[in-house]
């Protein structure tokens, strides 16, 4: 079997999302999704696939890590608008 970067997916009760994504990779995700079965044993769907790689590329994401932590303090501050050196529209006047 190949050795394929997605895991096994844990349980977890999902949130409903739509997504569009072109026929190209429609096909790739199902056929991600039979590989991906055979291999841990367990029916994983399109739409297991494409949750767990979302999951997966933001997870594995330090830049957006440490972005999303700058834009929360942000946040918490009232000064949602101000993150990594962004002026809000007051600094701007």
């Amino acid at each position: 079997m190949p050795d394929l970067k997605l895991g096994k997916l844990p349980n977890r009760t999902p949130v409903k999302m739509t997504i569009s994504v072109m026929p190209d990779y429609e096909e790739a995700l199902r056929d991600y999704a039979a590989i991906h079965s055979a291999q841990h044993g367990v029916a994983s769907t399109s739409a297991d696939i494409a949750s767990g790689m979302v999951e997966q590329f933001i997870t594995n994401d330090r830049e957006f890590a440490k972005a999303r932590a700058a834009f929360k303090a942000a946040q918490s501050t009232g000064h949602a608008g101000q993150v990594r050196g962004q002026k809000t529209l007051e600094d701007r006047s």
